[in-house]
């Protein structure tokens, strides 16, 4: 663990280099700086993650409550430089107000081989029909996560740890209707659902 926490404050260092960088150059504040990450640590998907975004000049300063997804960022950019999000781009933009109770999911897999290089991969024998790579898929809407084993069809759900309360009023959906949207998020993708989803 120290040296995940030493990894983010190395992290703080850069970013505050390449924003002093910027700042010396006059280019700061025509400047659109995005920092993120693809997952939590450990590689989980239910935890909540950082995403900063600066506009020049301040713009759109605040915070967003909602759950957002890395999918978010390209229309956002995009609205914000005024072109268009194309049909085919999920994710919304975070410059408009956004559907607190939607729900976001994620794939993920049990069945990847650290390589001696140290990437990561699939064997050949665990890409087959019908969710090929994938193991699990990770559903979260408002405070609730579940995660949907693809093997055993089976879902847990939980609670998003550390979170501030993303949907005011908003009634989240009983664990029936997310199976049900993550099967839709499935078939809309080209997998074709077993018996018993």
């Amino acid at each position: 663990r120290d040296f995940y926490d030493d990894s983010i404050f190395n992290f703080d260092r850069q970013v505050r280099a390449l924003v002093d960088v910027l700042i010396e150059n006059g280019q700061y504040e025509h400047t659109v700086l995005v920092i993120y990450t693809d997952h939590a640590q450990a590689f989980l998907t239910q935890k909540p993650i950082p995403l900063l975004i600066h506009f020049p000049g301040g713009a759109f300063a605040g915070q967003v409550a909602a759950n957002t997804q890395n999918l978010d960022l390209a229309p956002t950019l995009l609205d914000y430089l005024g072109m268009p999000v194309p049909d085919w781009m999920e994710g919304s933009s975070l410059l408009q107000p956004v559907d607190p109770s939607r729900l976001i999911i994620a794939g993920g897999t049990y069945n990847a081989d650290l390589l001696s290089t140290g990437f990561f991969a699939i064997s050949e024998d665990s890409r087959k029909p019908p969710f090929y790579q994938f193991s699990y898929l990770t559903a979260v809407q408002c405070r609730n996560t579940y995660r949907i084993n693809l093997t055993s069809l089976t879902m847990e759900g939980g609670e998003v740890p550390g979170t501030v309360e993303p949907c005011p009023g908003v009634q989240p959906a009983a664990s029936g209707q997310i199976r049900e949207q993550a099967g839709g998020w499935l078939r809309a993708r080209g997998f074709d659902l077993p018996a018993g989803w």
